[in-house]
């Protein structure tokens, strides 16, 4: 059974969605929600919350969640390397396509990034265009923006 929490972060509220074993989804989301419902029971939510928290304030750079994102062969492909990129690191769509030995799928890596289901988790903010311009992002540019902004800083602590 799934259920539910919430995190208010810089950049909106987090809807996070778990069933005991792993994380299954992470969204922004526009509606306002009552503080009964940002308190969970699972463990799996709380230690999301608990990380994100870290995350951004900084403290924590790699994330230990137990993530279970669905979608197609192609895409699951494309979400498993994403997660290898390195914290305040970015590649090109074109590098990510040909590290899954489909080179000449950028356009198909841009579009499985776009169904992230578990965007920050699965750190999709960290592929760029080949001219580091930032094309699209399922959460919204502005977001895209503030999350690379946010692991560059990390270095001039």
């Amino acid at each position: 059974m799934a259920s539910y929490g919430y995190y208010q972060s810089p950049i909106g509220l987090i809807k996070i969605t778990a069933d005991e074993a792993s994380v299954l989804s992470l969204e922004f989301i526009e509606t306002k929600v009552n503080q009964e419902t940002l308190n969970s029971n699972n463990l799996v939510i709380n230690n999301c919350l608990e990380q994100l928290d870290q995350y951004f304030k900084q403290d924590l750079t790699t994330f230990d969640l137990p993530l279970a994102p669905k979608g197609t062969k192609f895409q699951e492909l494309v979400w498993k390397e994403t997660l290898k990129i390195p914290y305040n690191q970015a590649i090109t769509y074109q590098e990510l396509a040909q590290k899954i030995n489909h080179p000449k799928a950028c356009r198909a890596v841009g579009s499985a990034l776009g169904k992230n289901p578990l965007a920050i988790f699965i750190p999709c903010h960290r592929v760029v265009s080949r001219n580091k311009k930032i094309i699209n992002y399922s959460s919204g540019k502005e977001r895209k923006i503030f999350l690379q902004t946010l692991e560059s800083l990390q270095q001039k602590k």
